[in-house]
């Protein structure tokens, strides 16, 4: 009768590789002829060349010696490209990511090659740097002579041929999901010239394309002021789209010509919107507004008899510095409570309370949630007279089925070095005191981020007791907090009220306020938790 293995049981074997690392999974090869040819293929399912050290000439026979196992292919450089032997195929190669890296030419690339040998390749990452028109030829040949492919993600600088531009664009519509970053290379004044009088039947030839069939989108265009309808005109032909990023949004007349395409044409399948760069900058807040309403149904809440509330945003994402003021937020609670799980605003400058808790007090539904906050007084970040009294600190969160919190905490100038004491029912305590009382209620929360320049989750201070009813509480980062006088006190209250945590990210350094690292507090905190929770993971 045969032995039988674990591995046998299916999925087992992926269960166990996705906790291990490349070290162990080639101490595991190591181990016997069995365990070679289980795991032997998943060593080498993954080549990633971004930032090794490993020789290229070594890397060279793993490639051609097991060509079989490579499913993605990861930041590749031309040294080691012009020394494969393409000649054979890889049957399973799936990713072929080159998008990280610097421009590179065509021929450099050797990515016609690499399709040739890879029929099975789903998703293609390429940052090319196209100066003639066969190359641009050539590349759209291959994509559309590619089946398989589904997924792309291209930067692509070029002396645009006008010709050639709606073609490309009508190549990538087949796919699935597209990453498009369009940047021109400037030529000649008089070949200037020649295509400025070309961009009418650009313009015409993007209106004839065929719809596109793009779910996901994230586009990056740095030549809209020579074509100043394409970016519009391109959204017309996505209606299916599920996801969409618009990166470099600054000029406010592409602004509203987006606005009016969201307007008068029916996205209903949107649901996640990432607006970046610019876009919220000062003269533009109306038109970012009127863009969050045009995706969303206005509640019966707010209107006294709208009851459609089907059509919505689930995420919204804004990567841009500059403030996320009260109009947008408004519109984002008028327009899409119903509908909005997650909300990441973590990249912006932090906000004032009173503008935080018009979000988190209006939207029900939300199930992820990455924010900052301002908890100065007087003038705010933005300039904004922010209220002396937080009349609002009675009104209870709504989004209580917050699964994952993201919170960067801002303090006003002077209150690191003020002793805890002095805090005693001041206005600051009171909303650190609301703040806790507030995220001690989301029972159901499980990945929790906290970022904050004073150190608030020593017992003493009374702010860490409110936490209490985070039982199910998985995980824990406070790498970007002042957390240096934690100790053995708070790991025994970690461990008896946290019984689900398993996984915790602390500080590595503390610097004082002149940039001077402190000693590190936090041993007996860690070796408090490791021996009461030996299974738990510290970093």
């Amino acid at each position: 009768m045969p032995a039988h293995s674990i591995f046998d049981i299916p999925h087992i074997k992926d269960g166990i590789t996705r906790f291990l690392s490349i070290s162990d999974l080639a101490h595991c090869v190591l181990a016997s002829k069995e365990w070679s040819s289980l795991f032997m293929p998943v060593l080498w399912r993954t080549i990633n060349f971004n930032g090794s050290i490993i020789n290229t000439k070594k890397r060279l026979p793993v490639l051609e010696c097991h060509p079989e196992f490579i499913q993605s292919l990861i930041d590749f450089d031309n040294k080691l490209l012009s020394r494969i032997d393409l000649s054979y195929q890889f049957p399973n190669l799936r990713s072929l990511d080159y998008s990280s890296t610097q421009f590179h030419s065509m021929k450099d690339c050797r990515v016609s090659d690499f399709l040739a040998a890879s029929p099975r390749l789903e998703f293609i990452g390429l940052q090319l740097c196209i100066s003639k028109r066969v190359d641009l030829e050539r590349l759209i040949n291959l994509l559309s002579s590619h089946n398989s492919l589904r997924r792309a993600s291209f930067g692509l600088r070029c002396a645009w041929d006008p010709a050639l531009l709606p073609q490309l664009l009508q190549v990538c519509g087949r796919f699935d999901s597209l990453k498009l970053h369009l940047e021109e290379v400037r030529g000649s004044e008089k070949a200037a010239k020649k295509e400025l009088r070309a961009c009418d039947e650009i313009d015409a030839a993007l209106e004839n394309m065929q719809p596109m069939q793009v779910r996901d989108l994230s586009i990056r265009l740095t030549m809209l002021k020579r074509r100043p309808n394409m970016l519009s005109s391109l959204l017309k032909k996505c209606t299916l789209l599920e996801r969409l990023e618009l990166i470099e949004l600054r000029d406010i007349e592409r602004l509203q010509q987006v606005l009016a395409v969201f307007q008068n044409t029916d996205f209903h399948h949107l649901k996640h919107l990432n607006l970046s760069d610019g876009t919220f900058q000062h003269g533009k807040a109306d038109i970012a507004m009127d863009l969050i309403r045009a995706l969303g149904t206005r509640s019966r809440d707010y209107d006294g008899g709208s009851t459609d509330c089907g059509r919505g945003l689930e995420s919204f994402e804004t990567y841009s510095p500059f403030a996320f003021g009260r109009k947008c937020a408004r519109a984002l609670v008028e327009y899409h409570s119903k509908t909005l799980v997650a909300l990441d605003q973590s990249r912006q400058q932090s906000r004032d309370l009173q503008l935080f808790l018009d979000i988190v007090c209006s939207l029900p539904k939300l199930r992820s949630l990455r924010v900052g906050i301002w908890l100065g007084f007087g003038l705010g970040y933005f300039g904004r007279c922010i209220s002396s009294e937080d009349s609002t600190l009675q009104s209870p969160w709504l989004c209580t089925g917050l699964a994952t919190l993201d919170l960067d905490l801002g303090f006003p100038p002077g209150a690191q070095r003020e002793d805890s004491s002095a805090w005693d029912d001041s206005q600051l305590d009171r909303r650190l005191v609301y703040l806790f009382e507030q995220i001690g209620r989301l029972i159901n929360l499980r990945e929790m981020s906290l970022k904050f320049g004073i150190n608030l989750l020593e017992l003493r201070r009374g702010y860490l007791s409110r936490l209490s009813g985070l039982k199910q509480l998985r995980g824990l980062d406070i790498r970007g907090s002042s957390c240096f006088h934690l100790g053995e006190m708070e790991a025994v209250w970690v461990d008896e009220n946290w019984s689900r945590l398993v996984h915790l990210l602390l500080p590595s350094q503390i610097l004082s306020d002149v940039n001077i690292p402190i000693e590190n507090g936090l041993e007996d905190f860690k070796a408090t938790m490791q021996a009461r929770r030996p299974w738990i993971w510290i970093e």
